[in-house]
């Protein structure tokens, strides 16, 4: 089986997920979940600022960038 992970081979199935764990103590179970594929990267964007814009003018542009995707 390709293991994209160390080989860095397109498997062309999306399969074996990469799973990521950490052991803790205590007695639950937390799972988050990223979904990707169906063109979710595909929502980036880029933009410079200059540093005079400030904080507000970032905050703008990421409210603005997540109204668009």
């Amino acid at each position: 089986m390709d293991d994209p992970l160390f080989e860095r081979k397109n498997t062309k199935t999306n399969t074996p997920a990469i799973i990521y764990t950490d052991i803790v103590p205590g007695h639950k179970l937390k799972i988050l979940a990223i979904p990707k594929g169906f063109g979710a990267e595909n929502m980036s964007t880029l933009k410079m600022l200059k540093p005079s814009d400030g904080k507000d003018k970032v905050v703008d542009f990421v409210v603005e960038t997540i109204k668009k995707a």
